[in-house]
Parts: C-alpha cells; sequence; structure tokens
C-alpha cells in the first residue's frame, strides 16, 4: 500500500532538470519586469490624462485673452449698481443718479 502512495506522490512531484529550472526562474524574471511595466504604464496613463485636463484649462484661458486683446480695448471695471453713491436727483421724476451728468441725460431721454 505504501509503494502505491509512493507512486502517486512521484507522479505529482517530479523533479525538475537544471534547464527547466532556469527557465522557471526566467520566467519569474519575465514576470516581474511585466508588473513593473504594467503599473509604469498605468502612472504614466493617469499623469497624460492629468496633463489633457490641465491643457484644456490653458487653451480656455488663452482663448479669452485672445478675445479679450482682439477687441483693442481692455475691459472696464465698473461699480456695480449697489456701490454707486447717488446723491443726483431727477426733479421731474425723483429717480435718483451718481452723478450729475447722469441726470442730466436721463431728463434729456426720458422726459423732453
Amino acid at each position: 500500500m505504501e509503494k502505491a502512495s509512493e507512486n502517486k506522490l512521484s507522479s505529482y512531484f517530479v523533479p525538475l532538470t537544471q534547464d527547466q529550472i532556469k527557465n522557471e526562474d526566467e520566467n519569474i524574471d519575465y514576470y516581474d519586469e511585466y508588473c513593473k511595466l504594467y503599473v509604469y504604464n498605468l502612472l504614466l496613463k493617469q499623469k497624460i490624462d492629468e496633463l489633457a485636463v490641465e491643457k484644456d484649462r490653458f487653451q480656455k484661458r488663452l482663448s479669452n485673452l485672445e478675445e479679450s486683446l482682439s477687441n483693442g480695448k481692455k475691459k472696464r471695471h465698473r461699480r456695480t449698481a449697489d456701490k454707486i453713491e447717488r446723491h443726483y436727483t431727477c426733479p421731474i421724476c425723483g429717480k435718483s443718479y451718481g452723478s450729475e451728468a447722469s441726470v442730466n441725460n436721463h431728463v434729456k431721454l426720458k422726459h423732453s
């Protein structure tokens, strides 16, 4: 009975020749190199995706700058309506304005 089980076990554990051991070591080396390259490629792809997003952002900013420069004038920064102090009022309708010129323009356009 022991010999039969020994024969079964020996069929599972066939000793490898030196060439087979060398091939196994080479295969392990190739697999390790494959894994390293795979991870490196994933990292490169992620970096490329990040750079593509950054490129799009810069292209949008550049097109906005080119558009503003193509007009030939710089964009004027104006105060918002709530920040204008209104000391001048229309004598006809009582509407208030921030400058005397604005009141005069209003009278000319709306009340004449």
